[in-house]
């Protein structure tokens, strides 16, 4: 499912409210400059200079709010020119620095990477509450590495869908930390283009597209994984 919004439109609306608002004012002035002018004393005329200054300053802010319209006009374009692009996302591979997971209930799965060899690696999934559901020890080799969750506790027990988040603790024998960083795997099901920008889901969660960091065809495929912010792709086995 992909959902479209009409940037364009809601980018163009503080500007043609700012644009109505100053047209307003404008009217305001100009009744108030006739009256003004239709009833000054004829011997001792008011100064112009103060109504070309208003003037002047009247013509400034309509350029700027039409500087703004023409520049949110450009945004919206281009944020439609992303959703385009996006789209073709659908369907294909997904990895993205997240620790995050929206899970369905049948769980998921994650990719660690140890920056170097460690003595104990701690895995632990924790629900949207903050409490740990499911704990599991690691790999210690450094290197990037798999954790497939099948959505249960510790005891086995099948966890409501929802949003879950991995944590890694991994530390030498010296009881240094090791440097780790996490990542979520899984083919992409929507495009988003919501109020605060585009958003891919991949399963069911919602990550943005500097997070993903590579895109790829589904598993039989050899086709080169592809990343859409030019950083290096990552092929998972």
């Amino acid at each position: 499912m992909t959902t479209a919004i009409d940037t364009t439109s809601t980018t163009l609306s503080a500007s043609a409210t700012a644009q109505k608002s100053l047209s307003s004012n404008f009217d305001t002035f100009l009744k108030l400059l006739t009256a003004q002018l239709q009833n000054q004393d004829p011997l001792k005329p008011q100064d112009s200079s103060q109504f070309t200054q208003q003037l002047a300053t009247f013509s400034g802010v309509e350029q700027s709010i039409k500087q703004n319209t023409n520049l949110e006009t450009l945004i919206g374009e281009i944020k439609t020119s992303n959703l385009s692009a996006a789209t073709n996302y659908i369907g294909q591979i997904a990895t993205a620095n997240t620790p995050n997971l929206t899970s369905d209930g049948n769980g998921g799965t994650w990719s660690y990477n140890l920056g170097a060899a460690s003595a104990t690696t701690a895995i632990t999934i924790t629900n949207s509450s903050g409490h740990a559901v499911r704990s599991a020890t690691g790999s210690t080799d450094s290197g990037l590495h798999s954790f497939v969750w099948d959505g249960k506790d510790s005891n086995g027990n099948a966890l409501p869908a929802g949003d879950y988040t991995l944590s890694i603790k991994a530390k030498t024998a010296t009881d240094t930390d090791v440097i780790t960083s996490i990542s979520l795997t899984d083919k992409v099901s929507a495009i988003d283009n919501g109020p605060s920008g585009l958003t891919v889901l991949i399963g069911k969660t919602p990550v943005t597209l500097d997070q993903i960091t590579s895109v790829s065809q589904p598993a039989a495929s050899t086709n080169a994984t592809t990343s859409p912010q030019n950083s290096g792709s990552t092929t998972l086995n």
